[in-house]
């Protein structure tokens, strides 16, 4: 959509021909009178105008690649979700399965398909870092990896823990790791935002994108989390239902992250003085 704003009022003697490409003519006491006006580019548009730089670098081997991971988090998904339903209808909730290919399992089969994705994005940035001599992409390669720890080596359950105490309940710990993950996620903010101070044009724009994959972590990894714990067990498929929207929706963003880190890189390569004949 856009917005037009009246920006030329042009008044010519009756049968004067107007030379003023896109006006309206109209009569005013007898006076021909010519409006023009001119269209004016919307938030939409001016988000675009910092993006294209990224949209040129899409293309069909891209679009694939993103196909390809987001079809194994699909497949991930599918497996756990067919394997509950059917111990939970025909096996008395009897595993058939091993537990890694619980999505909600630390170090499951899917939680380390989602470390291989963090690792190629802290390498996109470190790679993009090395092209652009910018140090926003160092500090989000930095964000990233600590994501990355903090998953693999269970730095917010431990943390979660040690807050309830050894004689903590379920509900303290869960509490416990909210907490952590408040703390640890205001201070990756303040870090990203420091990092958008630092940056301009489009490795802005860059930065923007690259907080929103992070708050969409936060959302999934937080917020769906604590619905989760809150709901489990009001319905029947409650558990089933928010595992797959926590762990698939974390998934899908990183596999979405990946693609992004990747669009970045290739824009950075294509400016950086370094590769300038």
């Amino acid at each position: 959509m856009t917005s037009c704003s009246t920006v030329a009022l042009i008044t010519e003697r009756p049968h004067a021909r107007s030379t003023v490409p896109g006006a309206t003519a109209i009569m005013l006491d007898g006076v021909r009178t010519h409006v023009t006006k001119l269209t004016r580019p919307t938030p939409t548009w001016w988000w675009r105008g910092r993006t294209d730089h990224l949209i040129r670098e899409w293309d069909s081997n891209l679009l694939i690649g993103l196909m390809l991971l987001v079809a194994v988090d699909i497949g991930f998904i599918a497996i756990y979700s067919l394997h509950d339903i059917y111990i939970s209808l025909h096996h008395d909730n009897v595993a058939r399965l091993s537990s890694r290919w619980h999505i909600g399992t630390d170090r499951s089969y899917a939680e380390m398909f989602g470390y291989l994705k963090m690792a190629s994005i802290v390498v996109l940035l470190l790679a993009t870092y090395r092209l652009s001599e910018k140090r926003m992409y160092s500090i989000w390669a930095g964000i990233f990896a600590y994501v990355l720890l903090d998953d693999a080596l269970l730095i917010h359950e431990r943390l979660g823990r040690a807050v309830a105490g050894p004689s903590g309940s379920t509900w303290a710990y869960d509490m416990g790791q909210l907490l952590v993950w408040i703390l640890v996620g205001i201070f990756l903010l303040a870090i990203s935002i420091g990092a958008l101070v630092l940056s301009s044009g489009q490795n802005r724009a860059n930065g923007i994108l690259l907080l929103g994959t992070l708050l969409a972590l936060g959302f999934f990894a937080v917020l769906v989390d604590l619905v989760h714990v809150i709901v489990q067990s009001w319905f029947r498929g409650a558990d089933l239902l928010f595992t797959v929207v926590e762990e698939g929706g974390e998934q899908l963003v990183l596999s979405l992250a990946v693609a992004l880190a990747f669009l970045i890189r290739r824009s950075e390569r294509k400016e950086s003085p370094l590769l300038t004949p």
